[in-house]
């Protein structure tokens, strides 16, 4: 699940440090971002964490000891950030009650983003104590500061009832207004929405529309619900060639299901002449993606 990005302001010349190795000399880029962290420059301090996190390989433990600086300065970018490294185990051991500590010292701050962040882990308990209304409030107030993340996970909470008395038709509004950002998952979900009758008439032919636009913009949600109406043929016709071709290209954007389903495709020759060999290959790559379809069949179908 999806939670928060890393806030990077360096500047363009930084664009160099992608190519420069962690053991080498810093770039003549860095080298100048140091030189005025080292004078006290807070804003400097953050762009050469965000340097140090470009670097190939990347050098996180270095980012991190500029990003808390930077944080100790007060920077609201330094401060998200620490967070953002704490939450990802970047340059430290993962430590999500320390990253829920700097995501509020941010939101605090002003910044939208922790906002969200801070919500989230409200929402769901991650590195403080769960309480749904307290992350939803949060998150419908970082929605109406902007933050696309946050419309559509609030939009989810009045779909579900969730932190939020149920309400389709928020639900609806808020989906729509992350989807018009682009925000694949949004469209999926009012794909949805549309399937199941949630505040609006059952409609299979526009749940399979929304899905046909996430999958547009890569969404891999979309794309797995769009295969699955070619599969069965709701909302459109039955097409396993077409239902195949999708769960590959979900599969192929590394999601679980897609995979599973490519899988099975496989298995049971749906779009494609069965192939043992590419089930049980399509099956193990699920398995390591997450997917419990997957590692159940392995466990049921044990290699010979």
């Amino acid at each position: 699940m999806f939670k928060g990005i890393l806030i990077s302001f360096a500047v363009l010349s930084l664009a160099t440090a992608s190519v420069a190795m962690a053991d080498q000399a810093l770039t003549p880029a860095m080298q100048q971002l140091k030189d005025k962290a080292d004078k006290g420059d807070a804003n400097a301090m953050t762009d050469l964490g965000n340097a140090y996190l470009a670097l190939v390989p990347e050098d996180d433990k270095n980012a991190m000891v500029w990003f808390m600086k930077s944080a100790a300065g007060g920077n609201l970018n330094g401060i998200y950030n620490v967070a953002w490294m704490y939450d990802n185990a970047k340059g430290v051991p993962a430590d999500h009650a320390k990253a829920f500590e700097y995501y509020k010292k941010a939101a605090d701050a002003g910044s939208v983003q922790a906002e969200y962040c801070e919500g989230w882990d409200l929402f769901y308990g991650l590195g403080v104590a769960k309480d749904q209304q307290q992350g939803a409030k949060l998150l419908e107030k970082a929605a109406n500061g902007g933050n696309v993340a946050a419309m559509y996970y609030l939009a989810g909470c009045y779909r579900d009832g969730a932190g939020e008395d149920q309400d389709f038709d928020q639900a609806m509004a808020w989906f729509k207004k992350a989807s018009d950002l682009n925000y694949g998952d949004a469209r999926d979900s009012i794909g949805r929405m549309y399937q199941q009758g949630q505040g609006v008439d059952p409609d299979n032919k526009k749940a399979v529309n929304w899905f046909r636009q996430g999958a547009a913009i890569g969404d891999a949600l979309s794309m797995v619900d769009l295969a699955y109406a070619y599969l069965i043929g709701v909302g459109v016709d039955k097409d396993p060639d077409k239902a195949l071709a999708w769960y590959r290209k979900a599969a192929d954007a590394g999601n679980a299901t897609g995979m599973y389903n490519v899988g099975a495709c496989y298995l049971n020759g749906t779009g494609v002449d069965a192939d043992p060999k590419q089930a049980r290959d399509w099956m193990t790559k699920a398995a390591a993606a997450g997917s419990p379809d997957a590692t159940t069949w392995l466990a049921a179908n044990p290699a010979k």
